[in-house]
Order: structure tokens, then C-alpha cells, then sequence
């Protein structure tokens, strides 16, 4: 299925029933260490790990937060090249803006995808380890985002507990993230 908004086009990945939990994406072929850690080198390097918050609608009491991976990149062959290796994810395209730019290409996945592909990639990351830490931890600790929307859909409100976390996280990101931070090396 193809989406075009504005000026990017978006090729849907595969529905989220096709991922499993303790075993990672099914449709994500089998990768040796230096595969892993080749993909790794790449998220360092070109990638975006993130908590996007986004304010309450359909129906929805609170904001959701939503774990996110994404690679930009130049040269279309890679972007689909992550979408096959790791069976997963939505392919972008946006034309340049200006005339001496050029065509941009992304990959990106969200919610419990974006973990499982973070968890295998997670021994091999240097740059942005504290990010997929992050990622996993809130992940495990507030369950994704999706329960808790189900859940408000009935009338439940997400315990202020679990939202306070939630926000804690996501503040704990945006700093991890922050421009021109120094790192620790």
C-alpha cells in the first residue's frame, strides 16, 4: 500500500500481529554479529532514536508516547535494504526543497517493532546506546502506548503513575538527544 502526503510518498510495512514478542520480527531474515553490528554502525551513524509524544485524539484522554527508530538517508538502495533485513517498517521519499539537494529517503519503525529491532542491536550500538536504553526500559516499564490507549477508549484513565513515568522518559530522551551535547567518552 502506497501513501503519498504532500511531497513524501509512504510504502506501509508489514501489520504489527506479525511480531512476536520474545523471538523479535518473524519476518526479520537471520543476522550474524557483524550483520547486527554493521546495522548498529549505521543507526550511530544516520539514525534517530526517539519518544514522539503526541496529544490525545480519537476519543483518547491523554497524549500517547511512542517509541521510534528511523534512518534518513540519500541512497535509496539502503533505506530499502533496512526495510528487508529486518522484514519491517514504512519507506519514505520526499523530493528536495532546494535545487541543490537532493532526494531524501527514510526507513522508519514504531512501538514494540522499534524495540525488538533495538534489543538486537543494542550490544553492537557505541554512539547510541543511552537512546536504545532508554527506549527499551520505558518500554518495558510502561508497556507501550497502545494498552493504555485501548484501555482510555473505554472510559479508563491511564493511572497518573504511569503517566508521570511516561513524560519522565520522554524528557529523559529529548536531553539524551539534545544538540551539541557533549559525550562521554
Amino acid at each position: 500500500m502506497i501513501l503519498s502526503i504532500s511531497n513524501r510518498t509512504f510504502t506501509r510495512g508489514v501489520d504489527a500481529s506479525s511480531f512476536d514478542n520474545t523471538l523479535g520480527n518473524k519476518n526479520m531474515k537471520p543476522l550474524s554479529n557483524e550483520e547486527l553490528a554493521y546495522w548498529a554502525g549505521f543507526v550511530d551513524g544516520e539514525g534517530s532514536i526517539k519518544i514522539i509524544k503526541r496529544r490525545p485524539g480519537r476519543g483518547a484522554i491523554n497524549s500517547s508516547y511512542i517509541p521510534y527508530l528511523a534512518i534518513i538517508n540519500t541512497d535509496k538502495t539502503i533505506i530499502e535494504e533496512l526495510k528487508r533485513v529486518f522484514g519491517t517498517g514504512t519507506i519514505w521519499h520526499k523530493k528536495p526543497s532546494k535545487p541543490n539537494h537532493r532526494d531524501a529517503y527514510g526507513w522508519y519503525v514504531s512501538a514494540k517493532k522499534c524495540v525488538e529491532i533495538l534489543k538486537k542491536l543494542l550490544p553492537y550500538l557505541k554512539i547510541k546506546k543511552p537512546q536504545a536504553e532508554t527506549q527499551i526500559e520505558y518500554y518495558q516499564k510502561c508497556g507501550g502506548y497502545k494498552w493504555h490507549r485501548e484501555k482510555e477508549r473505554f472510559g479508563a484513565t491511564t493511572p497518573e503513575h504511569i503517566l508521570k513515568m511516561k513524560e519522565e522518559f520522554y524528557q529523559k530522551m529529548k536531553e539524551l538527544n539534545k544538540r551539541g551535547r557533549e559525550r562521554n567518552e
